[in-house]
Formats: C-alpha cells, structure tokens, sequence
C-alpha cells in the first residue's frame, strides 16, 4: 500500500508540474534553439527540486504535512504568515480560475461532439468546476485514482504527437543558436521556472504517504524528473520540426499571438496528419485537468488548515466553498482579472517555493536539532537557493517593465 501510494504522489508531482503552458514553452524558446532551451530545463529542474528537498525538511520538522504559512508564521511570525497567506491565495486563486476558463471550453466541445449539445460558455465552466471540485472534495485517494487515469491517457495522446513528428525532424533545425544567449537566459529563466511548480502540493503528499523522509525524498525528485524528460523530448520535437521563417513556423505562430490553435495546426501539417490536432487538443485538455487537481487539492489542503480550529476541522463543503467558489465567480465574470495575475507568477510562486522555505529552514536549523535533513548542501545552498529565487523575482520585474 505505502508502494501504491508513493507512484500516487509522484505521479501527482508529475501531473501538476505537465500542465497545458507545456504547449507554450516551444514558442517561447524557438529562437533560443534546443540546445539553450535544454540547459536551461535542466537548470530549473535541479533549482526546484532542490527547493522542493527544501520544503520537505520543512514539514518533516513538523512531522506532518503543513502550509507555508503555518511555517512561516511559527518561524518568521506574523508578517512572514501574511505575506505567505497573500501570495498563496493570489497565485492558486488565478491559477484555477484559468484552469477553470480553459477547460470549460474543452468540456463544451465534448459534450457537443458527444451529445450534439450546445451549452453556454457559463453553464461549461460550473459543469467543470463542479466535475473536478468535487473529485478533490472527495480527499486525496480519490484525486489519486483520477489522476492516474488520466495521466495514462495524456501519455497515450503525448505519445501519438511525438511518434508522428519523429520522421518528420530536421537536424539542421536543431543546431540553430541565438545570436546573445545573456537576453535569451533572461527571458526564458522565469518561464521554465515556473513549468517545474508542483510545490503547493507537498504538504498533501506528505499526509498522503506519510512523514517518511527516505520514501518522500525518492517522491518528488523522481516526480519532478519525469517532466523534464517530457519536456527535453517535447522541445526537440517540436523545435526540430517547426521552422522559425516560413507559411508554417514560429513566426507564423507568433504573429498570431501565440495561439495554442495555430501552433497544433502548424505542427499538423509539418507532421502531415490532421489527427495530430486532435492529439494535441486532448493532450491539452487533460493536461489542464491534471493541474486543476494538484493545485486544487493543494489549495483545498490549505485552506483546511487555515479554517480548522481548536483541533476541529470544518466541513469539507465549508472548506470547499472557500476553494472554489472565488475562481469560479471570476471565470465567469472576469477571467481577465486572474489571467493578469499570471503574468506574476513566477514572482509568487519564487516567493512560496524559494524564498520563504528557505528563510523558515535557515532558522529552524539555527534554533531547533532538524529532525531530518533530505537535502544536501548546508548554509551554502540555503544561501544560493535564496539568491536564485530572488533573480527570478529581478528577471521577471524586468520582463514585466520592458
């Protein structure tokens, strides 16, 4: 059972951090090429696993699964809480409010092509609101069996895209370079950042397993290991089959805007199969399902935490009600609001998965013996990790200025 339970975690590990920004990354990175695109995965993968041994230490010293601002507020008092308690809610707040916009319109073309009916944009987003909510509601054994499934049907689809792209590889594309690497690194540093964010979810899979240093440790380096492959394979693929010039090509794409619907036609036709769109469509659609749960089930988590008192928790639809019920209303009234908030994610999730573990470890081993340490490093790579969490920070104010 602790076996079936630790794949549960990382495979939630894997299907939070694989969300549909994956479909992105390539056209951020085109003019980077494959080569730069991949150190920099790897650069991020090993920060945030790192970080991600960094919040581990942080809730084994508690013994038990626990809310970066309940850390917060124990080591660093009452401002460390309000800045945790902030971010959290702005960034998991916008991030299922989007989840909630975008697979609405996944669950409406379904439901279209299934039963050939037409419901309104409102109707599909509480229909996915109530389909997933409920599934997290149903507490973490659940999202674990739903999560398996369709995990094992995203692969099947990611599977499909790739096998059609492989013939269709031009060497010659994957050798291109930028002409600076310095402003390529500065742009896409906060981007690659944040693919590899599962952190909202730990103190949930520490409850789910248990406090075992040994058997979580494997967890998440393992978990967060599998998007990097997927995304090393994803950027060679893609890269390797789009061109940057052309009818069918980045520029194409960007001068779209960045439609998610013209990249898929635009590497249909490079793959030549039109079944390829609706692979990457599914791809999508269950990618965003996916990362609803992990981070609803993170936010669910948290905010059990934070209404429980004297040892009495509340009702899961009270707790549910304070989970969902602020994303929905702005999905179906102002998306644009939490859309916006996006743009600041790197910043929040910099702040929740770097900076203020980091601060809550460097004192708890300063003033209490660390029951566990699954990280290496010492003082050394506290230190480094919290300058790289504030480069991040630094980069992406430059992006948003510029």
């Amino acid at each position: 059972m602790s076996k079936n339970k630790r794949l549960g975690g990382l495979l939630i590990v894997a299907g939070t951090t694989v969300g549909g920004g994956m479909l992105a990354l390539p056209i951020a990175s085109a003019s980077a090429g494959v080569g730069l695109s991949i150190i920099l995965l790897i650069g991020m993968w090993a920060l945030m696993t790192y970080t991600a041994l960094i919040t581990l230490e942080m809730n084994l010293y508690f013994n038990r699964g626990v809310s970066i601002a309940y850390a917060a507020e124990y080591s660093l008092g009452r401002a460390g809480k309000v800045i945790s308690t902030f971010t959290i809610a702005m960034l998991f707040y916008a991030l299922l409010s989007a989840y909630m916009a975008g697979g609405s319109s996944v669950l409406d073309q379904l439901i279209d092509s299934i039963f050939g009916l037409k419901i309104s944009s409102e109707v599909s987003v509480v229909l996915f609101a109530v389909i997933f909510g409920g599934i997290i509601l149903a507490r973490t054994h659940i999202v674990d069996t739903a999560n398996r499934w369709l995990l094992f049907v995203k692969t099947s689809f990611f599977i499909i895209i790739v096998a059609a792209c492989l013939p269709k590889i031009d060497v010659s594309l994957l050798g291109r370079v930028p002409a600076e690497c310095i402003p390529c690194f500065s742009a896409l540093i906060p981007l690659f950042f944040t693919s590899f964010g599962f952190h909202g979810s730990i103190p949930t899979i520490v409850n789910y397993i248990g406090p075992d240093p040994h058997k979580l440790r494997s967890t998440f380096i393992l978990g967060s290991t599998i998007p990097l492959i997927v995304y090393i394979v994803w950027e060679v693929v893609v890269l390797g089959v789009i061109p940057l010039e052309g009818s069918d090509s980045f520029a194409f794409i960007k001068a779209s805007g960045g439609d998610l619907g013209v990249f898929a036609n635009t590497l249909s036709n490079l793959a030549g199969g039109g079944w390829v769109v609706s692979a990457a469509q599914g791809f999508t659609s269950l990618a965003v399902a996916t990362s609803f749960l992990g981070v609803g089930l993170g936010l669910f988590d948290f905010m059990e935490e934070q209404l429980t008192r004297n040892d009495k928790k509340p009702s899961v639809f009270f707790t549910g009600a304070f989970t969902f019920v602020v994303p929905l209303v702005f999905a179906l009234f102002y998306p644009e609001g939490f859309v916006m908030a996006l743009g600041y994610a790197a910043i929040a999730l910099s702040i929740l998965a770097i900076i203020i573990p980091t601060l809550v470890v460097w004192k708890l081993r300063k003033t209490h013996v660390s029951k566990a340490r699954p990280v290496c490093g010492g003082r050394l790579g506290l230190i480094f990790a919290l300058l790289c969490g504030v480069g991040v920070i630094v980069l992406e104010i430059r992006a948003i200025l510029n």
